[in-house]
């Protein structure tokens, strides 16, 4: 194995993270068809372990003390945010000259960075435009740096085509689904009913399941389902929703503790555990409304509940936009409070229709959700940035 490898994928954040998994999951894929790879990521975490010595985890500061080491062929930046950027600028400092860069693109960058920082429309535009200034923390992008990034891109990747809106002409682009975590596809014997017993939950009581942390740009989402869940249970369906990670921001001002009484907070629980979560779920619902926010972006947690083979129930947007409602997932013109609740009460007492729709939900996803497919798909974007190779 060279000491250099001639492709870098470099993470915003750690792989334990959402992106971090994609990132480790393109690195084994693109390994396995004879690439020198290397992942970069900021700080190092328990799940770099999880690749093979032939695919190396480095942190972003081994730029300036890694001795020998050789500029990449192609360096493929997860997302434009500035930490990203200023990671680019550093390489470009160690070697002397910018490598050939390619940006993936998992969400719209200027939504997360108006909710974070509460701007409004007219403030991005402003900034884009170079009218003001705007100190933009690095997890997020800014609006000009970012844009310059794309503009002087080889190519770009991305979970959504209408995230590839505003690119120059002629720039090579590659849309790709995201793949499953394997892990989550067949489930333990008696999973379901161990999570139960440990719980305290009773058989009568249904159980809904929702992975992952509360911010700025869900937050109205999450609330959305806590309201479905407790207007269930107003309607005389005894229902429990379980909820992993951590609240970021507040998910109301006030009534917070009416919404979570049917809710059995668990917090950050090791990624290893959350299968038998999932696969204890009689139902698995994604929030969201069909908005530009929704069709720019494509949940992680998506594959890996239709892979489960539990029944999943999402709006009619992006990946929604792919299944059939009634057969291979509850598709919900909006996945709101009320319309969540609405179909919970019609479908959680036909539990032969669920079995077959969670059947059939992961059949797709083991025919369209493979992290094969997506690296296939970057790999031959990269030919096409490096004719003949």
């Amino acid at each position: 194995m060279p000491d250099s490898p001639e492709i870098w994928l470099a993470c915003h954040g750690p792989l334990e993270c959402n992106s971090g998994h994609h990132v480790r999951a393109i690195a084994l894929e693109l390994a396995s068809r004879g690439h020198a790879v290397a992942v970069w990521v900021p700080e190092p975490s328990a799940a770099d372990g999880e690749l093979p010595a032939a695919v190396p985890v480095r942190t972003f500061d081994e730029v300036f003390r890694q001795p020998g080491l050789a500029p990449p062929r192609l360096i493929h930046l997860w997302t434009p945010r500035e930490r990203m950027r200023a990671f680019l600028a550093g390489v470009t400092a160690r070697f002397g000259a910018a490598p050939p860069h390619v940006v993936h693109l998992e969400d719209s960058e200027t939504h997360l960075l108006a909710r974070q920082m509460g701007l409004t429309a007219a403030d991005v535009a402003e900034v884009r435009a170079g009218l003001r200034p705007l100190d933009v923390p690095d997890h997020l992008m800014h609006p000009l740096h970012g844009d310059r990034l794309l503009a002087t891109a080889a190519g770009v990747t991305a979970l959504a085509e209408p995230l590839l809106a505003g690119l120059p002409a002629g720039l090579p682009t590659a849309v790709f689904l995201p793949g499953f975590d394997p892990i989550f596809e067949s489930p333990r014997p008696d999973a379901a009913r161990g999570v139960r017993g440990r719980l305290g939950i009773p058989d009568e009581t249904a159980i809904l399941t929702y992975t992952g942390n509360v911010h700025a740009a869900n937050v109205a989402e999450v609330r959305s389902l806590l309201i479905a869940v407790a207007l269930v249970n107003r309607m005389g369906r005894p229902l429990r929703l379980l909820r992993t990670g951590l609240d970021f921001v507040p998910l109301a001002e006030h009534g917070v503790d009416l919404l979570r009484q049917h809710v059995v907070e668990l917090g950050i629980v090791p990624r290893g555990d959350l299968p038998d979560l999932v696969h204890a779920a009689d139902v698995l619902v994604q929030p969201g409304r069909v908005d530009e926010w929704n069709a720019c972006r494509l949940p992680s947690k998506l594959p890996d509940f239709l892979v489960s083979g539990r029944p999943v129930m999402l709006p009619a947007v992006n990946l929604g936009t792919r299944l059939e409602h009634g057969r291979e997932a509850i598709v919900l013109p909006e996945a709101t409070a009320e319309r969540i609740a609405a179909a919970l009460l019609e479908w959680l007492p036909d539990r032969n229709r669920l079995a077959a729709i969670g059947t059939a939900g992961a059949g797709f996803a083991r025919r369209t959700l493979t992290w094969s497919a997506a690296a296939g798909a970057v790999e031959d974007l990269y030919r096409r940035i490096r004719p003949g190779r």
